[in-house]
């Protein structure tokens, strides 16, 4: 059954947006960055372009047409990176693994719609393979099967879905992550806090050394390797010249309150839903986890509690309130603190939403609405999904900003 939404949510998604690409106008569309060509020598662009006339006719016109309606936004940016390498100062905004596997993917030499093919082809699995890791992670923590089961139907439909259909990295960073916390699941669940903080620290550095690496190699291409009159204003005027801070700036305007401006109130409006969650989230966490500090306080414990699908340890019942398990489980802190951050970060720092897109990765997100959902009159969060899911779909592909 698992598989089956996942397979049916990856098909509806794609061929909504495909159906209704080029179904409302934007005259803020621009594909200039799309049909612009690599810089190379005369002989590397004879044979590439002999090399994508060739493949252009043996898949047709049609093939190479309908890909390509799905390179729009951060697609257009991973693609010019896969084919061309970092040209421009604005592709340092994206991190050269994804677009790494897109060029492996396309055989390197590939035209525009191989990569973009590549992008969906590899979006899609990771999306798949994330949902059955998220279902994993659910039952080894929540001990709930149930709980389980709809937090991943929920993650085939989620808010974000067309981010996780197309030639994005939206999908491919949910399966990383998750297989990251999957990875450390036993010490979780078994409180080896020692064990999981030494993995954790040196999972941390294997992220951080790459990300170092790459910025101080952007500072060397972009700083000193170019003549002093063709180097970006900020090699001189910033103490820590760094591209990516300063290219997110520069061309989306990323900074310390940055976006809050009344014309940006529909984006504010937009991402309304996923600050509400994450605050409920957190809210409703806390105030359990105090309830069950005071009853532990008094020494008034309760036996274990049966519940419907399983039974939480003595230490962890407490019927004052009843803390259930499931969302309210101890496992569950280190996530919600991850979601949490993630919604600071974005709702202070970045274009106000993608804290949609952001948190669309965060587990604790998906076990929180699949608590909110065994609620009677909670069901209004398949609504939430399944709106986002399809406008997505419909404005995402026609240039609309989205999450």
């Amino acid at each position: 059954m698992l598989w089956r939404h996942a397979l049916i949510s990856r098909v509806a998604v794609l061929a909504v947006s495909l159906a209704f690409h080029g179904s409302v106008s934007n005259p803020y569309a621009s594909d200039e960055l799309r049909e612009s060509h690599c810089n190379l020598t005369k002989l590397e662009a004879g044979t590439r372009a002999a090399t994508s006339a060739l493949r252009t006719a043996q898949t047709g016109r049609a093939w190479r047409h309908l890909v390509l309606r799905l390179s729009v936004w951060d697609t257009v940016h991973f693609v010019k990176v896969a084919r061309c390498g970092y040209e421009v100062e604005q592709s340092h905004a994206f991190f050269p693994l994804f677009p790494g596997l897109l060029r492996a993917f396309a055989s390197g030499q590939g035209a525009e719609a191989d990569s973009v093919a590549a992008g969906i082809l590899l979006s899609n699995i990771s999306f798949v393979v994330s949902i059955g890791l998220l279902h994993r992670l659910s039952q080894q923590l929540l001990r709930d099967d149930q709980l389980a089961a709809t937090a991943a139907i929920l993650l085939c439909w989620n808010p974000a879905s067309l981010r996780s259909n197309g030639a994005s990295n939206a999908a491919f960073l949910a399966w990383w992550r998750l297989t990251a916390l999957w990875s450390q699941r036993w010490s979780i669940t078994q409180g080896k806090a020692a064990r999981s903080c030494l993995t954790l620290a040196a999972q941390g550095m294997i992220v951080i050394l790459p990300t170092l690496s790459f910025q101080l190699w952007g500072w060397h291409s972009l700083c000193i390797a170019r003549a002093p009159d063709d180097r970006p204003e900020w090699c001189r005027s910033s103490w820590l010249p760094l591209p990516y801070g300063h290219v997110q700036r520069k061309f989306w305007d990323v900074g310390f309150l940055r976006f809050y401006r009344w014309k940006q109130a529909p984006n504010f409006l937009l991402a309304a839903p996923m600050l509400w969650l994450a605050c409920g989230a957190c809210a409703s966490y806390i105030r359990c986890a105090c309830h069950l500090q005071q009853g532990r306080g008094t020494g008034q414990r309760r036996p274990a509690v049966k519940l419907k699908h399983s039974t939480w340890p003595e230490d962890a019942a407490w019927a004052g309130g009843m803390a259930e398990l499931g969302f309210y489980s101890w496992p569950v802190a280190p996530f919600l603190c991850q979601w949490a951050c993630l919604a600071a970060t974005a709702a202070l720092f970045m274009n106000i939403q993608v804290i949609t897109r952001f948190c669309s990765t965060c587990p604790a997100f998906y076990w929180y609405c699949a608590h909110l959902v065994r609620q009677k009159r909670q069901q209004w969060i398949w609504w939430y999904f399944a709106s986002y899911a399809f406008l997505g779909a419909l404005l995402f592909p026609n240039w609309f900003p989205w999450v």
